[in-house]
């Protein structure tokens, strides 16, 4: 998902579907990339669109992206 992270430290982001919101706990390795899967679909649609943020940040990261057809 990301790099320029701290090495080694803990990240923390939110994402929304919807109104289906999770939080989602990741670590940065040594070289301070962050990488983590999710899942954006929604029970009962056929499209959408996702955010995701950082949280408790330095920096304040984000993407949006839309899914499905």
């Amino acid at each position: 998902m990301g790099t320029g992270y701290p090495p080694n430290s803990d990240a923390s982001f939110d994402s929304q579907s919807y109104d289906e919101k999770h939080s989602i706990k990741a670590k940065a390795d040594g070289d301070g990339n962050v990488q983590f899967a999710l899942m954006p679909f929604v029970a009962g649609r056929q499209k959408g669109a996702t955010t995701v943020k950082g949280i408790g940040m330095n920096c304040s990261p984000s993407i949006k992206f839309e899914w499905g057809h």
